[in-house]
């Protein structure tokens, strides 16, 4: 239930003007505190570090974006307002990406679990959103695989996402 409102919260801010970049904070706030809370279990912490990362990557790379267009014209907040929107989309997509992909793991028989990370994997490889070239910098989770979430940091989360919710899992 809280989860349920938490997601209604977010996505509900994506219908107005993004003043600031509150979906995206919420998420980082929530992740570093299971990422720093030692009664968690090392998977679970490792799920929130990658998402922390994830996060943390997509700001390094949206924000110089920001500032040039806050720097070429303070008045015009149309810019603006895309890379917070774009960085707010982003981090809403990449937390239900691996939340569906825990849950997928979850549903799979013990068989099928290498064929659904497998998939996952994939299409954070080939749904690439920046076109980064430093590989062992973005692929630094996706070569772990001892990590449960062993994903391209340099992804389209939406449209990563919007595959996997396509793919028919009904016999995996």
């Amino acid at each position: 239930m809280k989860k349920t409102l938490l997601l209604l919260a977010m996505a509900s801010l994506f219908t107005m003007a993004a003043p600031a970049q509150e979906v995206l904070k919420e998420i980082e706030k929530t992740a570093k505190a299971i990422k720093n809370d030692t009664t968690k279990d090392l998977t679970t912490r490792r799920v929130a570090s990658f998402k922390v990362d994830a996060i943390t990557y997509l700001r390094q790379k949206v924000t110089p974006s920001i500032l040039t267009a806050l720097n070429s014209n303070p008045q015009d907040m149309k810019s603006y307002n895309e890379n917070i929107k774009l960085l707010n989309e982003q981090a809403l997509a990449m937390y239900e990406y691996v939340n569906l992909y825990i849950r997928r793991l979850d549903d799979s028989k013990k068989k099928n679990r290498a064929m659904v990370t497998y998939f996952f994997q994939q299409a954070t490889v080939e749904n690439s959103l920046f076109h980064d070239t430093d590989t062992e910098y973005v692929l630094s989770w996706f070569n772990r695989p001892d990590y449960l979430v062993p994903f391209s940091l340099d992804c389209n989360w939406k449209k990563a996402l919007a595959f996997m919710r396509n793919v028919d899992w009904s016999d995996k």
